[in-house]
């Protein structure tokens, strides 16, 4: 178990405000996101934590093996990926962020088949709720959470990743993110 402080994920933005990132991701389903709401109010006390906004609930593709890739590289890496299943359960936290974490295959394959030489050990899928403003102690998170360590959100069914421009600026962190394009899983 973690004894060092939590990290703030907030340091690490850009103080440029026009910043952003290049990401591939996952929207979850609507009943996902209400119930990710649920688990968020159990942190809403503690005023270091920056609840996710509905329109930010996302799971990443594992943004540094796959920041370079094009919508139209992505289709053909893809091309045999057959729509997938998500099951988002278990509330957790990283050193920067309040999780649920995201149990699927789907995710891996497709890390894999954009990017052959990822070393998949160190892809973990989740939805992220919350990231850290600033570095505080693991243990009241760890408490706001424990309740929902066994907690299902449900399931859904991925078919078609986004490629979107994320504003990573810390005066513009949070706002909806530019997509770029997409690509339908049809394998």
């Amino acid at each position: 178990m973690r004894e060092e402080p939590l990290e703030s994920f907030w340091a690490q933005l850009s103080d440029d405000p026009a910043a952003t990132t290049r990401v591939w991701l996952i929207v979850p389903p609507d009943e996902v996101k209400l119930k990710a709401s649920e688990v968020q109010a159990a942190f809403r006390d503690l005023d270091w934590i920056a609840p996710l906004p509905e329109h930010f609930l996302h799971v990443s593709v594992w943004v540094g093996a796959t920041a370079e890739l094009d919508a139209d590289s992505a289709s053909r890496a893809w091309a045999d990926v057959a729509p997938f299943l998500i099951a988002y359960r278990r509330a957790n936290c990283f050193h920067d962020a309040a999780i649920v974490e995201a149990h699927t295959s789907g995710v891996p394959a497709l890390v894999e088949r954009a990017c052959r030489h990822a070393d998949l050990s160190l892809l973990l899928p989740h939805l992220s709720i919350g990231y850290t403003r600033r570095s505080e102690a693991a243990d009241p998170l760890r408490t706001a959470l424990r309740p929902f360590r066994e907690v299902d959100l449900g399931t859904g069914i991925v078919d078609e990743v986004l490629l979107c421009d994320v504003p990573v600026a810390k005066s513009t962190f949070l706002r909806p993110w530019r997509l770029v394009g997409s690509v339908s899983l049809d394998g």
